[in-house]
């Protein structure tokens, strides 16, 4: 498979020739939906800003907590271990050629 950007102005649009049948998923709305369908088998999601004394308080009352920060930091919770880093920069792409 190719990846390449189809126009030049414009909205980002990507074309993919692929050489079999093949279909995709928008991932913003399958994760949506899966979260719908944790709410309705009676899981709880709390949505929102959240605090790293929020979080800690969160993970004291459940058996799981899961943190999906956009545009936060979450620095305070999840400090960088540099041993554990694979390399040494984050500014990297990743896109099939």
């Amino acid at each position: 498979m190719r990846l390449r950007r189809h126009r030049r102005r414009g909205p980002l649009a990507f074309r993919g020739d692929l050489r079999r049948p093949a279909s995709f998923v928008d991932f913003r709305l399958y994760l949506a939906r899966l979260l719908e369908d944790y709410e309705e088998r009676g899981g709880r999601v709390f949505h929102g800003p959240a605090s790293a004394e929020d979080v800690v308080r969160l993970g004291n009352r459940q058996p799981l907590v899961v943190v999906a920060s956009g545009g936060t930091s979450s620095d305070a919770l999840f400090p960088s271990d540099p041993t554990r880093r694979a390399t040494r920069s984050h500014n990297g792409v990743c896109a099939p050629a």
